[in-house]
């Protein structure tokens, strides 16, 4: 069950999800940031689950944000 296994991940997360998303659903997506606190949680306007293909410049920003910020 892997929501038995979040609570346990302590390594750096950055979770992203298009709003418009019909996969990961916004119940899941809060519970999700509950049982993480310590992750960065971003949902991306005016995109769904493809959301490397529907917005690949700003999912690349947000990562290499991320990125810098930790290493």
């Amino acid at each position: 069950n892997i929501w038995n296994l979040i609570p346990k991940m302590d390594h750096p997360t950055l979770a992203l999800r298009g709003v418009e998303t019909d996969t990961l659903s916004q119940e899941a997506w809060d519970m999700w940031s509950k049982q993480q606190p310590g992750a960065r949680f971003i949902q991306i306007d005016q995109a769904g689950h493809l959301l490397p293909m529907e917005k690949p410049g700003t999912l690349a920003d947000l990562i290499k944000a991320f990125l810098r910020d930790r290493f």
